[in-house]
């Protein structure tokens, strides 16, 4: 597929291992996983620190959640107890680049605009 900007993600996850002893142990290990987003969804790119640069798509998508909430007696407006609700958020989804990526990703999407009047090209961050 064209216009897809493919990236590295650090994920963890635990690895079943046996210690010098012989016991069963687990280990957790980071490796890098290549994943991908069209370069057409893009709406925007945030810089979020010094070494994080969020791009956001626009893929408006309803997410759900259970959240503890208090029960309230109607009658005494006391709180008598807990209960699980299913939120639903509407959510866009927010790619972290670091590194490499935030480089690579600045030269593909970076573009210069000329103007009629003077004819001088500026560069646009």
């Amino acid at each position: 597929m064209k216009g897809l900007f493919w990236y590295n993600v650090r994920k963890q996850r635990n690895v079943k291992a046996t210690d010098e002893e012989g016991k069963a142990i687990t280990k957790v290990v980071e490796e890098d996983y290549p994943e991908c987003f069209s370069l057409s969804s893009v709406i925007r790119a945030v810089w979020m620190d010094e070494k994080t640069l969020a791009v956001l798509l626009n893929d408006g998508h309803e997410q759900a959640e259970e959240v503890q909430r208090p029960v309230v007696d109607k009658k005494t407006g006391k709180i008598v107890g807990q209960e699980l609700k299913r939120e639903r958020n509407w959510v866009y989804s927010q790619i972290n680049l670091t590194g490499d990526d935030i480089k690579r990703f600045r030269e593909i999407t970076d573009f210069s605009v000329t103007t009629k009047k003077e004819d001088k090209e500026f560069e646009v961050a």
